[in-house]
């Protein structure tokens, strides 16, 4: 949702791939309606683009969305070869054995090899993410909170990272 407020902000036409209903978003905002894991809604989707910024993520369906998902969209792109494909990704994926981080870098793989023109952004934590964790914490310890020994965060706004998905997908068409 910040990358589209920034990009009508910036009157740059956007459109979404979603498989929601109502999905909220404002009237500038071409819809598509589908779905990345079955690839249902893909072609129309992608077949005026001249960049894809997939931030699409589902931590409870990981290997399906970002997996089975990023190769939907590049079974996709593949029709348009100059397309430019941004994903975004996680800091540490690949050096990490956690099953979504492995997921990540699964899909990343598959993009650095599928021939597509592409940019990835690995990011941190979102300050959100991070705030949340700690106040469920707190929550479920009765006020009180300790560190485990080693965990570190060093998280981002999601603003900064919409800037910077915005710069790479203009850097990409200019």
């Amino acid at each position: 949702r910040e990358l589209v407020k920034q990009m009508l902000a910036s009157d740059i036409s956007l459109s979404v791939l979603t498989s929601q209903d109502c999905p909220g978003l404002p009237d500038e905002v071409a819809i598509f309606r589908g779905d990345l894991i079955t690839g249902a809604g893909l072609p129309a989707a992608v077949e005026y683009a001249d960049t894809v910024i997939h931030c699409a993520s589902n931590p409870a369906n990981f290997y399906d969305t970002d997996v089975i998902g990023t190769n939907q969209l590049l079974r996709s792109l593949r029709a348009h070869p100059n397309t430019h494909l941004i994903y975004i990704s996680i800091v540490g994926v690949d050096r990490s054995d956690y099953p979504y981080y492995t997921a990540k870098k699964k899909a990343e793989d598959a993009i650095a090899e599928s021939g597509i023109p592409f940019s990835i952004l690995r990011t941190t934590q979102f300050h959100d993410l991070v705030s949340g964790l700690i106040g469920d914490f707190l929550n479920n310890h009765q006020g009180w909170l300790q560190i485990p020994g080693g965990m570190k965060f060093q998280s981002v706004s999601m603003q900064e990272v919409a800037c910077k998905l915005i710069a790479a997908s203009l850097s990409f068409a200019a």
